[in-house]
């Protein structure tokens, strides 16, 4: 018997190749936008856990003030001149330029490696066509 050899052609498995790196794509893209929906989530939570401790702080902070403007009614020679709100208008806005800056940065992030997903399954698509 002899053996019978069958030609198969480049362009039976573009096809496939295509659709799976189609299915590749989606999926890492999907991936993704989970990715990011959870980190939306966090993110969520972290500025309700951030804002429960401005709120303690402020309250602590006037707390300390209202105790140190009654020594300084006391004491003459002691004075409260409101470093306590600087420190915490300070501190709440340095909280939120990192939460700003964290936010701009992940989300270049993803727009990018989007991109990037984007051009390389459509070179991989180009380079299979190429066989055709």
């Amino acid at each position: 018997m002899a053996d019978k050899k069958k030609e198969v052609k480049v362009e039976d498995y573009s096809e496939f190749l295509k659709g799976v790196s189609g299915l590749v794509k989606e999926n890492y893209l999907s991936g993704l936008n989970i990715a990011l929906s959870l980190w939306e989530e966090n993110r969520k939570l972290v500025n309700a856990q951030v804002e429960q401790l401005f709120t303690v702080q402020k309250e602590y902070a006037d707390q300390i003030k209202s105790t140190l403007e009654k020594l300084s009614k006391d004491a003459p020679g002691f004075q409260l001149n409101g470093n306590f709100d600087k420190m915490t208008s300070a501190q709440r806005e340095y909280v939120n330029l990192v939460k700003n800056v964290s936010d701009k940065v992940a989300k270049d992030w993803l727009n990018l490696t989007q991109k990037a997903t984007e051009k390389a399954f459509s070179a991989f698509e180009e380079q299979l066509n190429l066989f055709k």
